[in-house]
């Protein structure tokens, strides 16, 4: 459970930030809180943009995206373009993408906890003018899945899920 004054910190927060034409945010412009529901439930890289019904989405998440938009709610790092929607993830593109002239891109960010992409360490993203460049950091997993285990009234799956990166 989260303490009082965390719960507070948090709920008191911007949903999402804006800085120099970048949007930061842990879903999407027009859901930006959570990964489920509205345009937001396209950005999870395994989805097929092939799709129409995920096409239109998309459509949508770049319609309201500036320049790049920066997103952690897939828990997976990966850029997608706009122009082919297509995906790349950070691995494929040796963990740098250059911006420039290539038009909106979306940045899925990785995740510090649970990520999905198989890698277990922690992710985050340095974001340049034009470059966006992705990073793992190792960090103490198995002290962190027993106190995950002893201290949270989460489901046991989810520590396990820490160690795999799943």
């Amino acid at each position: 459970k989260a303490r009082p004054a965390l719960l507070g910190y948090l709920l008191e927060c911007p949903p999402a930030y804006r800085e120099a034409g970048d949007l930061f945010a842990f879903g999407t412009p027009s859901n930006p809180l959570n990964l489920w529901g509205d345009d937001t439930d396209a950005l999870r890289p395994n989805l097929d943009a092939r799709c129409e019904h995920i096409r239109k989405k998309l459509h949508a998440v770049f319609a309201a995206t500036p320049a790049r938009m920066f997103t952690a709610s897939a828990h997976f790092p990966f850029v997608l373009t706009e122009g082919q929607l297509e995906w790349l993830t950070a691995a494929e593109i040796e963990n740098r993408w250059t911006t420039g002239a290539r038009g909106k891109i979306v940045v899925g960010v990785g995740a510090v906890g649970q990520p999905r992409d198989g890698d277990w360490r922690a992710g985050y993203v340095e974001v340049m003018e034009d470059d966006v460049l992705w990073h793992r950091v190792p960090y103490e997993i198995e002290a962190t899945v027993r106190a995950f285990t002893r201290n949270l009234e989460l489901p046991r799956a989810f520590a396990e899920r820490l160690r795999r990166g799943i």
